[in-house]
């Protein structure tokens, strides 16, 4: 009343009515208040995780393994959430949330400290050799990390946290590996893997599909290093 400069209610002791500006007023009055509901509706479903739009950011092992079953538990509890999965290497997952891109980021952790982060352990995988069905190794139960040195090895690029895993790896137990090739991508890997261009070896979480019609993979030893 004080903003509009008029009275919006006809007072006595004994009842409240409406002035004709009030009543010229009241329609407008109820759709803000109707807007205003629906907004902390909707608010309060997205605080409920019943409705909204969550973003992760992480590596493309765990988009292709664990991501799908994600989603689809996710869609059964919350159908109107909707999860975007953004698949990029670890330096990208880290990018994505500390740009705030991504609400959170799950990636393989090397060791360093991250200040802009805050991370907390969600699972541990083992190293794998993967090779073709024909080579040697597909007859052992288990190999040797120093058993790689003999064969030519594909490694995963420098932006990968394997990549530098692997060099932390060989420095401490002293062990070599004969880099041919690098890539970024477990579709190249697998295909030149399949192609006999070499050998390599990744976590758990990357390895082929079981019964994969060329490549197997054995767990590493000597020393366990894990991811």
């Amino acid at each position: 009343e004080d903003q509009i400069g008029s009275p919006l209610l006809q007072r006595t002791t004994r009842t409240v009515a409406l002035t004709p500006i009030g009543v010229a007023l009241l329609p407008h009055a109820r759709k803000l208040l109707s807007q205003f509901d629906a907004v902390m509706a909707e608010v309060q479903d997205v605080v409920a995780r019943r409705s909204g739009r969550t973003v992760v950011a992480c590596l493309p092992s765990l988009a292709y393994r664990l991501m799908p079953l994600v989603t689809t538990a996710i869609k059964r509890r919350h159908p109107g959430l909707n999860v975007v999965v953004k698949d990029t290497n670890l330096k990208g997952v880290i990018e994505s949330v500390v740009s705030g891109e991504s609400d959170l980021g799950i990636g393989g952790f090397i060791g360093h400290h991250h200040s802009e982060v805050e991370s907390s352990i969600l699972a541990t995988d083992v190293f794998h050799v993967v090779c073709p069905r024909e080579h040697v190794f597909a007859r052992s139960a288990k190999v040797r990390w120093r058993e790689l040195a003999n064969y030519p090895f594909i490694g995963m690029g420098h932006e990968t946290g394997i990549h530098e895993l692997l060099n932390e790896a060989m420095e401490k137990h002293g062990f070599q590996l004969q880099f041919v090739a690098e890539v970024s991508q477990l579709a190249t890997l697998n295909g030149m893997i399949d192609e006999g261009i070499g050998i390599s070896a990744i976590s758990s979480l990357m390895l082929p599909r079981e019964k994969h019609s060329s490549l197997v993979h054995r767990p590493l030893i000597e020393p366990i290093i894990t991811r």
